[in-house]
């Protein structure tokens, strides 16, 4: 019985560490701003970020 515990163990242990997503997969972001003071100036901003690689992002943006 302790032998086939000893084998199941390992087996279970690597289904538990199955393939997971990369920490930043659903890290996409689209930002957007828009400015108007009382004397009609205006200013308007952009940015995105985008994952590249497992734990890196770009990020650029226009203003």
């Amino acid at each position: 019985m302790k032998s086939l515990l000893l084998l199941t163990a390992p087996l279970l242990a690597s289904l538990a560490l199955a393939d997971e997503p990369a920490p930043n997969a659903d890290k996409r972001a689209l930002h957007l701003a828009v400015q108007r003071d009382g004397q009609r100036n205006q200013s308007a901003a952009a940015a995105i970020s985008l994952p590249v690689g497992e734990r890196a992002w770009v990020q650029l943006g226009a203003g």
